[in-house]
């Protein structure tokens, strides 16, 4: 639905946002959002809508960070991601975990990188 891929571009802009804050350079971004991924890289006179005014937001940020990829990756293996979002909205102290990953993902992240 149009809230839907609303809500994804947010949350990737938010991503690009904190990145572009933190001074990081090449990064690679995995999003399952097919949408919010393949419209990122088309031209943005293609994208004549809301959805591609604000897609035209994000690839501004985008352009500000120092090699960026954005990738799709089917969520059947986007593993990581979803035990964050799952498990963070239960969590009432938030923080960034840069260099070392919360205990809750460790699990995860082994298996992913097997």
């Amino acid at each position: 639905s149009f809230i839907t891929k609303i809500a994804q571009v947010v949350g990737i802009r938010e991503a690009l946002s904190w990145i572009k804050l933190s001074g990081w350079e090449n990064v690679v971004v995995e999003s399952d959002a097919a949408i919010v991924v393949f419209a990122f890289h088309l031209p943005l006179s293609s994208l004549l809508s809301s959805f591609g005014l604000i897609l035209a937001d994000y690839k501004s940020i985008a352009s500000n960070i120092f090699t960026i990829s954005l990738q799709f990756v089917r969520r059947s293996v986007n593993n990581v991601a979803h035990v964050l979002a799952k498990t963070t909205r239960y969590l009432s102290n938030l923080g960034n975990w840069v260099h070392i990953p919360p205990p809750f993902i460790r699990d995860v992240l082994t298996l992913d990188m097997q």
